[in-house]
């Protein structure tokens, strides 16, 4: 009955090589670990000289505080978490009363928290194994923001505050400015503590601060913004070891332009060891921002854009350099011994390491700039936010922040290996080695024929399907005879590989021994993984050609690779009749009613293996933003002879079919593939 219809199947012989093209990922240093983070971002970290790095979370169950604790029991806590130096578990976890508004660590490993809660800001010091609270003093009226410690052990706090903070005598700013009359009233503050927590200095500032850092004269640093009439403007405040202002300057924002105001924000500061200070944030148009001939400089920034800026002061407060980094938003910085500034530039886009197809999201460019700014020494992608950023002195980076890239995230062996779907973000942490050359990873594993990482119903989460043809993207791959992938251990019968790219057939087995799959790419003695991916039903994709550039979208930018019910291709000029059959290749059906050996070719004649769960197919015309309407399949088996995993559909186009370019989609179960489209002629 289906002979005309399933003979010709060079086409999609075609489709299945011909589409599966090459990706080209941005280079990076050697990674150490990507993991997920508890909590929906992580906005400070610290790391001390034997990698270990520690970072805060939020949770709202009762937890064990440390011993010595003075405070009884509260609904939120903050932990403080100490992570592997290979990013493979946790040490210990601490808890405290509160959120955290600050952390850092001093030469001899205690651990300094600020957390606020209850109208105060309670800054703790830790035994450096967390087994003991040694001071935990509050300062009243504060909502800390940074903190930071002197060589010395002395801690300085700042943030914002309201009335009653515990100002001190020849404070800078004994009183607080409150403003428009009926507003809320809150300013700045700076607060010193000294090495058993008693106040050595407290002061108001006339602004909020986002960010402090301290030099070798404990003298502070601070940056923030300044809200005016006219949006908003960043500064730069140095006090001295006394808490009396030595230096101010404003700078990137505040300007009418084209009666739109302008915004700058200052976001964060770190000092060198000669205690120049490096200021980052952003401002937009017209926001005035300090820029030096020599520097790197973006041309911008341009109407309603934010540019990423990085400005170095001396110790006197002179401008050193400034280099305008373009669209995005810094928010941490670090600084070598040589005088190299290490960054996060956050911008709106979608990651070069994970694209949006398989889970990515906003992405940041880290970089690394040479001591006068003149020029970038390494650049890298990195699939989050990152809003903290430090070093160790062995060339180690450790970056944290937020990231909504759901799959293809963390490294082999992660703490957390995956995305807390059902949340609305997550906390992430990475470490990157520049003293080490480009390692081979994994960055993506997609359905070969959607080009989509499988998803759950809240998400991409990188899942497989028995019998799916998959692409995997990376780097490193040596390909050749020696090549492998493998699915828990399980061999997959590998289709082409270049460095870049392996297209693959999952086993048909994977998913028997529990919810998720363990998958490697071995060369030789060179292993790739394993990545832990789950494992579901079906993940559904239709082979196809994309219309004009490379674009993968949910709905309409896909040609489907589809045959007409005279066997020829389906086209604009050789559209399908209403009413007629079309045959459509597929893959991710999941499991088969008979058994089919991997790597083998489908049967020539029936009977042909089908899939287990239902097959049933929409269609849609993208410019009717309907849920598609159903159509009749007349058979759904594995295509005669093509590889054991693709699986020919063929389907009736209604009679009512309305011509021009129409939407398909085919179903397995409860799992629908994206829309590629069909050409229908007219009635």
């Amino acid at each position: 009955m289906f002979g005309g219809i399933l003979r010709p199947v060079r086409y999609a012989c075609f489709a299945l090589v011909g589409t599966l093209r090459a990706l080209t990922f941005s280079n990076t240093p050697m990674v150490g670990y990507i993991t997920y983070l508890p909590g929906f971002g992580t906005n400070y970290s610290a790391v001390d000289q034997a990698g270990y790095l520690y970072f805060p979370g939020v949770t709202g169950s009762s937890c064990n505080l440390p011993a010595s604790s003075p405070h009884t029991a509260d609904s939120v806590y903050g932990s403080i978490t100490k992570l592997q130096p290979r990013g493979d578990g946790a040490v210990w976890t601490a808890c405290l009363p509160g959120a955290v508004g600050g952390l850092a660590l001093d030469a001899a490993g205690s651990i300094y928290i600020a957390n606020n809660g209850n109208g105060a800001s309670t800054v703790t010091k830790l035994a450096p194994d967390a087994s003991k609270i040694l001071y935990s003093p509050s300062i009243p009226a504060a909502v800390s923001s940074s903190l930071a410690v002197d060589r010395a052990g002395n801690v300085y706090v700042t943030g914002s505050a309201g009335p009653g903070l515990p100002i001190t005598p020849g404070a800078y700013e004994p009183n607080l400015n409150c403003g428009v009359t009926g507003s809320t009233c809150t300013g700045g503050f700076v607060v010193k503590l000294g090495q058993t927590g008693a106040i050595q200095y407290a002061t108001y500032y006339d602004y909020s601060a986002n960010a402090i850092a301290v030099d070798s004269h404990g003298d502070v640093w601070i940056t923030g913004t300044i809200q005016t009439d006219l949006g908003s403007v960043c500064f730069v405040v140095k006090l001295d070891s006394s808490g009396q202002r030595l230096f101010q300057k404003r700078f990137g924002g505040g300007v009418l332009l084209y009666r739109t105001p302008t915004y700058g924000e200052g976001l964060g500061i770190a000092v060198d060891a000669n205690d120049a200070a490096y200021a980052v944030g952003y401002g937009t148009v017209g926001a005035n921002l300090p820029t030096t001939p020599g520097t790197i400089q973006s041309g911008g920034p341009y109407l309603w854009e934010e540019d990423g800026y990085i400005v170095k002061f001396d110790a006197l407060g002179n401008v050193i350099y400034g280099a305008n980094l373009g669209y995005g938003r810094i928010h941490a910085v670090a600084v070598d011994a040589a005088g190299n500034a290490y960054l996060g530039l956050v911008a709106g886009g979608i990651t070069a390491q994970v694209p949006s197809n398989c889970g990515g999201y906003v992405g940041t460019s880290l970089e690394i700039l040479n001591a006068d700014a003149s020029r970038v020494l390494a650049s890298w992608a990195v699939a989050g936010e990152v809003i903290a950023i430090s070093q160790d002195e062995k060339g180690g980076v450790y970056v944290s922040g937020s990231t909504g890239t759901t799959a293809f995230l963390a490294t082999p062996g992660a703490y957390l290996k995956q995305y807390p779907f059902g949340a609305e973000g997550s906390g992430f942490a990475a470490k990157f080695d520049t003293s080490q050359p480009v390692g081979p990873s994994l960055n993506c594993l997609v359905n070969a024929a959607s080009w989509w990482a499988g998803r759950d119903k809240f998400g991409f989460d990188g899942s497989v399907a028995p019998g799916e043809l998959v692409t995997l993207f990376g780097r490193g791959f040596q390909h050749g005879s020696d090549l492998s992938v493998t699915f828990d251990g399980e061999p997959a019968p590998v289709l082409y590989a270049d460095p870049v790219q392996i297209n693959a057939v999952v086993p048909f087995k994977t998913g028997q021994s529990g919810p998720f799959t363990l998958v490697s790419v071995s060369s030789g003695s060179q292993v790739i993984g394993p990545y832990q991916l789950p494992v579901t039903a079906a993940v559904p994709g239709i082979f196809g050609t994309v219309i004009g550039t490379f674009k993968v979208a949910m709905t309409g930018v896909e040609q489907a690779a589809a045959l007409n019910e005279d066997g020829s291709i389906n086209s604009s000029s050789n559209p399908a009749s209403p009413g007629s059959v079309v045959s459509l290749f597929t893959t991710g059906a999941g499991v088969y009613s008979q058994q089919i050996g991997d790597g083998a070719l489908g049967p020539m004649q029936p009977p042909f293996p089908a899939p287990v769960l239902g097959v049933g197919a929409l269609i849609l015309s993208p410019s009717t933003l309907l849920p598609g309407k159903p159509t009749q399949v007349l058979f759904a088996g594995q295509a005669p002879g093509l590889i054991a995993g693709v699986v020919q559909v063929n389907l009736r186009i209604p009679v009512d079919a309305p011509p021009g370019v129409t939407g398909v989609a085919v179903s397995f179960g409860d799992f629908q593939s994206t829309y590629p489209s069909i050409f229908v002629g007219s009635r």
